[in-house]
């Protein structure tokens, strides 16, 4: 008797254990890897008495333990992503500036001051170009004054265009 209140009560905890772990986890796109695995092991647990008596072993605990273990892989992995899709845009941030501060240093070399600096990043991590520059807008000044010097203009366009690898023409300097 006590085997079988053992048996229901088994049933009965891994259901609970689906239905909380599916509400933790945070996407319908790995609701449906849990509720298969959770089925495969409360159908292996169903139909254990049958297989220890088969093969006097209790295989469906096994089993049960091993794909509990892969569960909380699974939701310690969707716990770790959703804190770096957070720190992810702090990371985009400080790529962003640093990649306006070399920008600055090239121009200053080059004579002129940097008085706005813009960049445009593709941050779409479905798209191939993922984090790298589109686009570059500078508005700059010369040391001595304001007079605009088209052949710095072009060379430091045609610099930046090659460093960062886009064409030219994403590559807008404007001066006062």
């Amino acid at each position: 008797m006590t085997f079988l209140l053992d048996w229901v009560k088994q049933i009965f905890v891994i259901c609970i254990f689906t239905g909380i772990l599916l509400h933790l986890v945070p996407g319908e796109k790995y609701q449906m890897y849990i509720r298969f695995v959770c089925n495969v092991i409360l159908t292996l647990v169903c139909i254990g008495p049958v297989i220890n008596i088969l093969t006097g072993e209790d295989v469906a605990i096994n089993y049960m333990q091993k794909f509990s273990g892969y569960i909380e892989q699974e939701a310690r992995k969707n716990a770790m992503n959703m804190d770096f899709s957070e720190k992810n845009s702090d990371i985009n941030n400080m790529y962003e500036k640093a990649v306006i501060e070399y920008i600055e240093s090239r121009v200053l070399d080059k004579g002129l001051v940097p008085q706005n600096t813009e960049v445009v990043i593709d941050w779409d991590e479905a798209s191939e170009g993922y984090g790298t520059l589109q686009k570059i807008t500078l508005d700059v000044a010369d040391k001595n004054g304001l007079a605009r010097d088209g052949r710095k203009y072009a060379e430091i366009k045609s610099e930046l265009a090659q460093y960062y690898g886009i064409n030219e023409s994403n590559v807008n300097i404007y001066g006062g």
